[in-house]
């Protein structure tokens, strides 16, 4: 056997050794993350609903992402008169993280991630060499661990737990106020 097969078949016992992406795994999952989270936030504004100050819709929309392809994910749209702010689910396969939402009011966007409680990792390896040896995988959090975390750029990078206290504020600020 010559060097060119040997690595044919080495290639090949490699992609045999690739973990098999669940996709739909991944989207299910997702897809109740979000469900849980508009339940959770229903009950945060079920005050301003009863007294009518509030009213919640919600729709199914589909999502293409690329790894993933075509699903529905629900929505949520918080109407406070003649103005609405939509949590737009923006998918589950998403650079350090399990999902994103964005809420896009009339005077912005906020974007929401799923991550652990330490926040998102990212492990990156530059290598100069040929078969580098690759780093050590991070420690996942387990999926029923994950929170939401509002994703803020300004001044810098950072995050905030979406709590109901912090939910209002960028509510608020998304609204104009």
């Amino acid at each position: 056997m010559d060097k060119f097969e040997e690595f044919l078949n080495k290639r090949k016992d490699k992609d045999k050794e690739e973990p098999v992406l669940d996709k739909a795994l991944i989207i299910e999952r997702y897809q109740n993350s979000v469900e849980r989270f508009y339940r959770e936030v229903a009950g945060w504004l079920k005050p301003y609903v009863t007294d009518g100050r509030i009213t919640l819709n919600y729709e199914k929309v589909p999502i293409t992402e690329e790894e993933l392809g075509t699903y529905d994910a629900p929505q949520m749209t918080i109407r406070l008169g003649d103005a609405a702010t939509v949590l737009m689910p923006i998918g589950a396969n998403i650079i350090a993280a399990a999902g994103r939402i964005d809420m896009k009011g009339p005077y912005g966007k906020e974007s929401m991630i799923l991550v652990g409680p330490d926040g998102p990792t990212v492990t990156s390896m530059i290598s100069t060499g040929y078969n580098p040896t690759p780093p050590p995988v991070p420690k996942q959090t387990p999926y029923e661990h994950l929170i939401w975390k509002f994703m803020l750029r300004s001044p810098r990078l950072h995050y905030v737990p979406v709590n109901e206290d912090s939910f209002k504020d960028y509510l608020m600020k998304v609204f104009g106020e």
